[in-house]
């Protein structure tokens, strides 16, 4: 999903500290891209056993605005499309793709909520 903060273009660093602090206070690691008008950062998590859980966030200044890209590894795909897998003895498989895609609509929700919590307090006079 990406969103545009009208007349934000000056807070971008603020916004980019905010989604680092998300990131390590739910368990990602960071890794991060900076440029003079975009800050990407990827987040990734180790979860039970040896699943990980991948987040990309960009941030970009534009002319008079502020865009934030968030993408995540969700992919279901087919799995979600059909009972027929299931029959095939697929369920759960498609068990734990369901509850990865769980995962990444939550975490992304509360990012959102965050971001627009720090737009309301940075709303510009």
């Amino acid at each position: 999903m990406e969103y545009r903060y009208m007349g934000r273009e000056k807070h971008l660093e603020s916004f980019a500290a905010k989604t680092e602090q998300f990131l390590l206070d739910n368990d990602f690691g960071i890794a991060k891209e900076t440029s003079e008008n975009r800050i990407k950062l990827v987040g990734i998590r180790r979860m039970e056993g040896h699943e990980t859980r991948r987040i990309e966030i960009t941030l970009s200044r534009m002319k008079r605005d502020l865009s934030i890209k968030f993408e995540c590894d969700e992919s279901l795909g087919l799995l979600k499309s059909t009972s027929f897998f299931t029959f095939l003895g697929g369920g759960p498989i498609l068990r734990k793709k369901l509850l990865e895609s769980e995962f990444y609509r939550e975490i992304e929700r509360k990012y959102w909520n965050e971001m627009e919590a720090l737009a309301d307090q940075s709303k510009s006079p």
